[in-house]
């Protein structure tokens, strides 16, 4: 059993941002993601869909109102 996430990164400064980790987590699991390649160009948005498995951690405690993301690496520029 999975369930799909959609994850929306906003870049508010005057550089690009590339992610390199991120963690997302709630209250009875977590999971980390190394995206390839994505950059968030200035003042814009990236949104992408992840997946959340099972063995992620128990599912039926995953909502919307407690999930979080958290940014393991950055980088600035390209």
């Amino acid at each position: 059993m999975y369930l799909t996430a959609t994850v929306v990164f906003s870049n508010a400064s005057d550089e690009a941002v590339r992610v390199i980790k991120y963690r997302f987590f709630w209250p009875r699991g977590s999971v980390t993601f190394e995206p390839r390649e994505l950059v968030v160009p200035p003042r814009s948005d990236r949104q992408r869909t992840v997946r959340i498995n099972a063995g992620d951690g128990e599912l039926d405690g995953l909502r919307t109102d407690t999930a979080q993301i958290e940014l393991v690496a950055i980088v600035a520029g390209r």
